[in-house]
């Protein structure tokens, strides 16, 4: 298979200069959706669920006052400890 006939064009140069450090910036924190996560101390877990078990395990945290995290973590604990 024949390569690209013509070059790509080349980067157009900026003016903006190199990004603050981060103990530069205003707030002094990160500011991405992954700092969230990974301050958080966790990863994330992506599941499909049926809306309607979606709605009855967030109305439970709620209703008792945890995270849907924590209520997950209870969950699982228990699961391991009596299906082994």
């Amino acid at each position: 298979m024949a390569g690209p006939k013509t070059k790509p064009a080349a980067r157009k140069a900026t003016n903006k200069g190199e990004p603050p450090k981060l103990e530069d910036t205003a707030a002094g924190i990160e500011t991405t959706a992954k700092a969230g996560r990974e301050s958080d101390g966790g990863k994330q877990l992506l599941l499909r669920l049926d809306p309607e078990t979606h709605r009855e395990f967030k109305t439970y945290a709620s209703s008792n006052d945890i995270k849907m995290k924590e209520l997950f973590e209870k969950m699982f604990a228990f699961y391991k400890a009596n299906h082994g």
